[in-house]
């Protein structure tokens, strides 16, 4: 198999992506031109081949027509698990940084990501809102260690609960770093799921929030700690697949 990672033309305008003086767009028809010429690729048409295409800027552009041969092979792609042309899209997996665990969870709830960004973040911002209400009304119930900008570690790893809420996409490396830090994952959208490798059970070691109003939200906290204790040892049982300092990873 060929693997090769190229970068999307005026992805980043600051910062060119070049190979051996080959720089962006060039370097798609060098590949492509590459793929055409080689008997190991004619022999099956890229069915045997896979290209890393994991840069965001994947789903901006429109390459399917120029770059024939490329699109014929298998890819790890940007968020994203598919059947096109009868290849498989696999979506690339995110590295996790995760923190040290705690033996004993002292929170249910935690999230801690930027808030802010050249787009604006309002999943986010209701998560918090919502998130610190409920830990006030009842402490008892849904204490939360730390919600919004803040320093990652230990906070992550104290909560049983780690908030995934959409920023400028779908997924990000918070999943990883929730599940290698020992914290079960409380998603607040399907599409989060569904944009995460399909070789990890996701729904078994995690839990989907509702976030249509306040007392829905509410209770899917609720919900979620009735699941915590099933969740969690999923979560033991799989976490491996996704460490990639770890033999089993």
């Amino acid at each position: 198999a060929v693997s090769h990672q190229v970068s999307f033309p005026n992805a980043t305008p600051y910062k060119r992506c070049c190979v051996e003086g080959v720089c962006d767009k060039d370097l798609f028809k060098a590949v492509d031109d590459m793929l055409a010429d080689s008997p190991w690729f004619q022999r099956k048409q890229g069915r045997d081949h896979v290209v890393v295409h994991s840069h965001w800027y994947k789903h901006q552009a429109r390459h399917n027509e120029v770059w024939r041969n490329i699109w014929k092979c298998h890819s790890i792609s940007f968020e994203e698990n598919s059947m096109q042309g009868g290849r498989c899209r696999v979506a690339s997996t995110y590295v996790g940084r995760p923190c040290l665990r705690e033996k004993k969870k002292q929170a249910g709830f935690a999230m801690i990501a930027a808030m802010s960004h050249e787009h604006h973040f309002p999943q986010r911002e209701q998560v918090c809102q919502w998130a610190k209400r409920a830990a006030q009304e009842s402490p008892e119930l849904y204490r939360v260690s730390l919600c919004g900008e803040g320093v990652q570690c230990p906070a992550l790893a104290l909560a049983r609960f780690g908030f995934q809420a959409k920023g400028d996409t779908w997924g990000s490396n918070r999943v990883m770093d929730t599940v290698l830090s020992g914290t079960v994952p409380l998603f607040t959208a399907e599409e989060q799921i569904r944009v995460l490798p399909a070789f990890v059970p996701w729904r078994e070691m995690s839990y989907v929030a509702n976030l249509s109003s306040y007392e829905s939200f509410r209770e899917g906290m609720r919900a979620a700690e009735l699941h915590y204790d099933g969740a969690a040892r999923a979560l033991e049982k799989y976490a491996p697949l996704i460490h990639w300092t770890k033999p089993k990873g």
